[in-house]
């Protein structure tokens, strides 16, 4: 005579496992919506960059005032200093 044993799962009557089960479910929501969130925030970076960064033209134009300066050594083109005063 064999006795068939119940398939009896023991987790389920363990009070700790599911709590510590609910509070690991808990933080994964929390982690997931705060993956969620700094998705959004990167794609609104992403849209708002061009207009944060300076325009290209701007960078050439300073690029260039910047080589005169340096090729010139101390005579800058746009102004000059007068050291006398009348």
């Amino acid at each position: 005579m064999s006795l068939k044993t119940a398939n009896v799962d023991h987790k389920d009557f363990d009070s700790r496992y599911n709590i510590n089960k609910q509070r690991n479910e808990a933080q994964v929501v929390k982690e997931l919506q705060t993956l969620r969130e700094s998705r959004k925030e990167l794609r609104q970076f992403e849209q708002d960059i061009d207009r944060e960064l300076p325009s290209l033209k701007k960078l050439k134009e300073f690029r260039e005032l910047a080589r005169e300066v340096i090729d010139n050594g101390d005579k800058p083109k746009y102004h000059t200093f007068n050291p006398k005063r009348t």
